[in-house]
């Protein structure tokens, strides 16, 4: 009996108090696109980056390339799986050239990856490894 005296008057009010400061706290209302955003902070879109053209080689076409790269080489990657597959630009500041960058990776070796980049004119490389 004497604990359930101590349950009303400790614990009881002690959780209707935690539920009205619960209830009072404001709401923070979605924006226009469904995120939340504090009633002080505005949500600016970031600029897109401009395409300015169409790859002239398409990634299928570019993997195939790499991949014929790695057999004319005798690069071993029977432990390796691609992980990933980019087009970038590569080269210097003054001449960037635009490229599909392949990125081969390997379990549990330092140095467990191969980079291969295919620039538009269709000529596969080996990035040095580091």
């Amino acid at each position: 009996m004497r604990h359930s005296s101590v349950f009303v008057s400790v614990i009881l009010p002690v959780l209707l108090l935690s539920c009205l400061v619960a209830g009072s706290q404001s709401v923070v209302p979605p924006a226009h696109d469904g995120r939340t955003i504090a009633s002080d902070q505005k949500i600016i879109d970031l600029p897109l980056g401009s395409r300015q053209f169409k790859p002239k080689l398409s990634l299928q076409s570019a993997l195939k390339i790499a991949e014929a790269y790695i057999d004319e080489e005798h690069i071993n990657i029977s432990s390796y799986w691609l992980y990933q597959a980019d087009f970038i630009l590569y080269g210097d500041k003054a001449k960037d050239d635009p490229c599909w960058h392949f990125l081969w990776i390997n379990d549990g070796t330092v140095g467990g990856y191969i980079d291969i980049i295919v620039p538009m004119d269709g000529k596969a490389m080996r990035l040095p490894s580091m």
